[in-house]
This record gives C-alpha cells, sequence and structure tokens, in this order.
C-alpha cells in the first residue's frame, strides 16, 4: 500500500518543471497561498478558474509569472490525484517554485517569468455567422502574435467578406477568468471575395483597437468600430 501511494505521488508530480528558490515563489506567504489554492481546488472540480480571492492572493505573495505557471500544475495534479484515488500531498506542491528565474534586483528579490503560453479558439462572427478563429501568445502580461480571421462566404446569391487582422497588446488580470482582459492595436482588416482590401474610404478601418475579454465562460473580441459586432469564441 505505501508502495502504491509512492507510485501515485510520483504520478501526481510528474513531468513538473520545478526550480526551487528560497524567496522566489518559495517565501512563506507564497508558499501558504500556493497550499491555499491547492487544498481548495478539488471542490472546485480540480479548475483554478473561478478561484479569484485564491488567485489574487498569490499573485500578490509570488508574482503574476508564479501564478500563471502555478495553475496548471495544481489542476493537473488535482486532476491526476483524483483519478488515481488518493489525496494530493499539497505541502509538496506549494513548496516548489515553477516560474523561470531569470534575475535578482538590488534587493536580492527574484524577478520571474512564466513560459509563454499559446491559445487557440474558434467561434463565430456574431454580426453575420462567419467561421471565426482566434490566436494569440501570452508572454507575461504581453500578448503576441495575435491573429483573428474570419472566412468568407462567396455564394451566389450571397457575398460577405473576409477579415484578417493580427494584433499584439498587454493583459490585465489572469487569463480565462473574470478579471483578466486584454487589450491591443490591430492592423488588417477585410477583403472581399476577390481578395480586394478594403480601405477606410469605404468604410472600412485598417487599423485601431480591440479588446479581449471572458463572460460567461465565452471569449469575445471587440474591434473598437463604431456599430461593430464582436466575435465570440
Amino acid at each position: 500500500m505505501l508502495q502504491q501511494r509512492l507510485s501515485v505521488f510520483f504520478v501526481v508530480l510528474g513531468g513538473m518543471a520545478v526550480v526551487s528558490v528560497l524567496g522566489c515563489g518559495g517565501g512563506d506567504s507564497c508558499v501558504a497561498a500556493k497550499q491555499h489554492m491547492c487544498e481548495r481546488i478539488p471542490d472546485m472540480g480540480c479548475s483554478a478558474l473561478f478561484m479569484d480571492n485564491a488567485q489574487a492572493k498569490i499573485a500578490s505573495a509570488c508574482g503574476q509569472a508564479e501564478l500563471e505557471a502555478y495553475i496548471p500544475v495544481v489542476e493537473n495534479a488535482c486532476s491526476a490525484s483524483q483519478a488515481a484515488g488518493f489525496p494530493m500531498d499539497c505541502s509538496a506542491i506549494a513548496a516548489k517554485t515553477y516560474a523561470t528565474v531569470t534575475a535578482t534586483d538590488a534587493s536580492g528579490a527574484c524577478t520571474t517569468t512564466a513560459p509563454p503560453k499559446k491559445f487557440t479558439y474558434a467561434g463565430t462572427a456574431t454580426a453575420d455567422g462567419r467561421t471565426a478563429t482566434l490566436e494569440f501568445t501570452l508572454s507575461g502580461s504581453s500578448v503576441v502574435d495575435g491573429k483573428l480571421h474570419a472566412d468568407p462566404v462567396c455564394a451566389t446569391n450571397i457575398r460577405l467578406n473576409r477579415t484578417d487582422v493580427t494584433f499584439a497588446g498587454t493583459l490585465s488580470g489572469t487569463w480565462e477568468s473574470p478579471t483578466g482582459s486584454i487589450i491591443a492595436s490591430w492592423t488588417g482588416g477585410d477583403f472581399s471575395c476577390d481578395g480586394t482590401a478594403l480601405t477606410p474610404a469605404m468604410g472600412y478601418p485598417t487599423s485601431g483597437t480591440l479588446t479581449i475579454t471572458m463572460v460567461g465562460g465565452i471569449v469575445q473580441l471587440q474591434r473598437i468600430i463604431s456599430n461593430a459586432e464582436p466575435y465570440q469564441f
């Protein structure tokens, strides 16, 4: 039985890339905040999505990068432990540091960065039902390599433009939670069925600002254009 429990423990922790650094995601207040989430997350279906208070405590005590690196670790550990039928060792999970240490400042405090993470979503343009895709990469609070694409509809009796936009911006809060929001600058725009780029003179902007938020579990992208309808994913 002991051997079985140890095997499960290593399954739960298997594959975690960890860096043990005292005071950089490993200080007492940081460990306590991470342990609190670990102990409560089984009651949340192994999802940190709506654990806003727990996320805020970790961000305050450990830094945003450590929070972003820790969430998938504790979610995966929770799912593995429930599948195996044994409790997690939250003390061991919370005691480790998961963000990458990149530097120390003059006071000796650590600067950390979470590994970049790519997000991809499929959805629709709410104005006309066109199929749409959204993708971007988060590197810390920076949003890079953003792309929005909506398929054209080019039939005999209906012609809807193609949309292709690239963007980059900044994340506030934690992504895929109610506190997360992205504001970005975009370029690109809309194209007719023959590939012609539509211009501001035709009433189609070719640059601007957009926001991306999560509303009721739905990712919503809104280009800041007069009378523009959002994209939902």
